[in-house]
C-alpha cells in the first residue's frame, strides 16, 4: 500500500491530480486535442497582464494521501498568497511586485524561489536554501502561443557546479490542451535520457482547474506559474509508456459549474512485471466560489 500511495502521488503531480485526469465514460468521448499540430506561424495568444488566479481553488483531497493534498489561500484581489502541500508538509508563501509573482518561499524549510521574466512570461526560476546558496534553476521555454513547450531542472552543487537533472518536453493539440509529455532524467553518465512519455486523450468540454501541479513530483518544490495553462479541458484517458513499465489510467468526473469537483481513476499496468494489476483512487476538489 505504501508503494501504491507513493506511485499515486507521483501520478498526481504529473497528471495532476492526478488532479486532472480523465476517463472515458459511457458516452462517446469528444475527440478533441488528440492530433498534434504546430502553432500557427507568427500567431500570438493573449495572456493575462496580472498573475491573479483563474480559478479560486480551495482544497484538493486524494484518497489514501495526506489531507488536504493542496490548500490555497488568496488575498482580496484573488492573488494566491499561500499554497500548502500534503497536509502542510510544505507551505509556500507567495509575494508579488507590479502584479507579477516574484518569490515563492517554503516557510517550513526556508528555501526560496525567485522569478525572472522575459516579456510577460517566466523563463527562469532560481531556488536558494535558507543560507542563500543556489540549489536549483528551473528554465522554461514557450512557443508563439505562450504555451510552455519545455521545462528543465538544473541542480547546483555548492551553489556553483550546475548539472542537468531532468527535462520535460510538451506537445499540444489543436484545442490548446497538452496531449503529450516526454520526460528525460539524468543518468549515471550525467546525460539526460528518455524515461517515459505520457499521452492525454478523450478530453471533455469542461474546465480544467488543476494543471498547475502537472510538473511537480512529491518531494520537489512547487514551481507555480500563474500564466501557464497546460490544460483547458479534462482528459479521460492517460497512457504512460516507460522503459520497463506501461500504464493506462481512465477517469470519471463529476462537475459543478463546468468545473470538476470529483474524479475517480482506475489505473492498469499494461506492461511490466505486474501487468494486469489494477488500482483505484479518487479525488475531491473544492472552490471558494
Amino acid at each position: 500500500m505504501k508503494q501504491l500511495n507513493l506511485f499515486i502521488m507521483l501520478i498526481t503531480m504529473m497528471a495532476i491530480f492526478s488532479c486532472k485526469k480523465d476517463k472515458p465514460g459511457n458516452s462517446t468521448p469528444n475527440p478533441v486535442d488528440t492530433t498534434l499540430v504546430p502553432p500557427p506561424a507568427g500567431d500570438t495568444a493573449e495572456i493575462p497582464l496580472e498573475d491573479t488566479a483563474r480559478f479560486l481553488l480551495k482544497d484538493i483531497v486524494g484518497s489514501n494521501l495526506p489531507t488536504p493534498y493542496y490548500h490555497f489561500v488568496y488575498d482580496n484581489e484573488h492573488y494566491v498568497t499561500e499554497i500548502s502541500f500534503a497536509a502542510n508538509l510544505d507551505i509556500f508563501r507567495l509575494t508579488y511586485s507590479d502584479k507579477r509573482l516574484q518569490t515563492v518561499t517554503n516557510i517550513n524549510h526556508g528555501n526560496q524561489l525567485s522569478y525572472s521574466y522575459t516579456g510577460d512570461m517566466v523563463t527562469l526560476v532560481t531556488e536558494r536554501n535558507d543560507s542563500g546558496v543556489k540549489t536549483w534553476e528551473y528554465q522554461m521555454e514557450y512557443n508563439s502561443l505562450h504555451q510552455l513547450i519545455q521545462m528543465r531542472w538544473i541542480q547546483f552543487t555548492n551553489g556553483v557546479t550546475a548539472s542537468p537533472y531532468k527535462k520535460y518536453v510538451f506537445s499540444y493539440g489543436a484545442n490548446g490542451n497538452l496531449v503529450k509529455t516526454e520526460r528525460y532524467f539524468r543518468q549515471p553518465s550525467g546525460a539526460l535520457e528518455w524515461s517515459s512519455t505520457t499521452e492525454y486523450k478523450d478530453f471533455d468540454n469542461n474546465t480544467s482547474t488543476d494543471d498547475f501541479a502537472l510538473n511537480k513530483d512529491f518531494f520537489e518544490s512547487l514551481v507555480y506559474l500563474p500564466k501557464v495553462r497546460l490544460m483547458k479541458n479534462n482528459y479521460r484517458t492517460e497512457i504512460t509508456t516507460g522503459i520497463d513499465n506501461d500504464y493506462r489510467t481512465t477517469y470519471t468526473y463529476q462537475y459543478n459549474n463546468q468545473r470538476p469537483v470529483s474524479k475517480a481513476g482506475i489505473m492498469t499496468q499494461t506492461r511490466g512485471t505486474n501487468a494486469g494489476q489494477t488500482f483505484s483512487f479518487n479525488w475531491q476538489i473544492s472552490y471558494y466560489n
